[in-house]
């Protein structure tokens, strides 16, 4: 049995908003170094669930990352797909939270992927 690959995709999304909002790209290190834990175990990751996201970390942290995996044949694909943060005690950047709880936003709107190779 062979030793389990782990592969990390990032979405245009998540780049967009690297690029575009200057909190984020303020705390980019913070990401990157986030992105890096949930590679060690994914599986085994403290998250909560948003609509069909997990988001990590969880507590009083105010930056947040929406992420999902899959598992297949001997890789494990880690999508990062946003890049958030709360903008009020419960509410994520454009009310980003509400929108995954409701459906608005899903794992179809997030894409296309490319290789992460860090922040």
């Amino acid at each position: 049995m062979g030793e389990t690959e782990i592969n990390i995709l990032i979405s245009e999304q998540a780049l967009n908003r690297l690029k575009k909002d200057r909190f984020v790209s303020q705390n980019k290190k913070w990401y990157d170094r986030q992105v890096r834990l949930i590679a060690t175990a994914p599986a085994a990751r403290p998250t909560e669930g948003i609509g069909g996201f997990k988001i990590s970390p969880r507590g009083h942290e105010k930056r947040r990352i929406a992420w999902h995996f899959i598992f297949a044949k001997n890789t494990i694909v880690i999508f990062i797909d946003d890049l958030l943060y709360h903008t009020a005690e419960s509410r994520y950047i454009d009310n980003w939270n509400y929108k995954a709880q409701n459906g608005t936003i899903t794992l179809k709107n997030y894409g296309p992927y490319i290789q992460f190779v860090g922040l």
